[in-house]
């Protein structure tokens, strides 16, 4: 795993996924919250690139997603069905 983390250093990836989770904290008290990054990114990130099920950043499980920019990441509270995308507030 330390290709791996060697990616999300040189690549920005973890900052990103570090700031959105602040952000999030700010926005919604909810433990239950996932990170999808880009299917590029996350194919770095684990030899199976079709399966990342199990992955794990910051403890939060991963997934893939065509909708989030590369090098970026979009997370989705599960308690409130939200997504929530780093400087955009939650839309109630």
């Amino acid at each position: 795993m330390s290709d791996a983390f060697d990616y999300m250093m040189k690549t920005g990836l973890y900052k990103e996924i570090v700031h959105t989770l602040a952000w999030a904290q700010t926005q919604s008290s909810s433990d239950d919250i996932e990170i999808f990054l880009n299917p590029d990114d996350a194919a770095h990130l684990t030899e199976d690139v079709e399966d990342i099920s199990g992955f794990t950043v910051l403890g939060r499980p991963l997934h893939r997603s065509v909708g989030v920019p590369l090098g970026k990441c979009m997370l989705f509270d599960r308690t409130r069905g939200k997504y929530i995308r780093r400087d955009e507030p939650i839309a109630d």
